[in-house]
């Protein structure tokens, strides 16, 4: 069984052994990051990320690289503990869009309203 609620938090008890499920995005660095660093979406550029502070963070960089990740290289974002709606290896998370909005917008621009001839037939079976 998991344990969400001790991930980020120091212990008063050892943990018991276990896998725990951690959400991660893949992003592009906007400028110079460092591993565990705190990190948010770029408001300018989808999938960048940046340096960000407390109230702002919605993950960390990948704290198992090794070094810098300079500007521009693709990684994984590890979302904070708890911060994410629901967890079946695809996710959602208030402050990060789900890719498919933008596929579903797509299609509602394509659908054409058609109008359906409708016949009378007084309370068409209903009693």
């Amino acid at each position: 069984m998991a344990h969400p609620k001790l991930m980020g938090q120091r212990h008063t008890t050892l943990a018991p052994r276990d896998a725990n499920h951690v959400a991660t995005m893949g992003v592009i660095a906007g400028e110079k990051l460092f591993p565990s660093q705190k990190i948010k979406l770029s408001d300018d550029k989808p999938n960048h990320v940046e340096t960000a502070y407390d109230q702002d963070a919605v993950g960390i960089v990948d704290p198992f690289l090794s070094g810098a990740v300079e500007k521009g290289t693709m990684f994984l974002m590890f979302l904070f503990p708890d911060s994410i709606q629901n967890l079946r290896h695809d996710w959602d998370h208030p402050k990060i869009p789900h890719p498919g909005v933008k596929v579903v917008e797509k299609i509602v621009e394509k659908v054409v309203e058609v109008e359906v001839p409708y016949e009378d037939d007084g309370c068409r079976g209903c009693y």
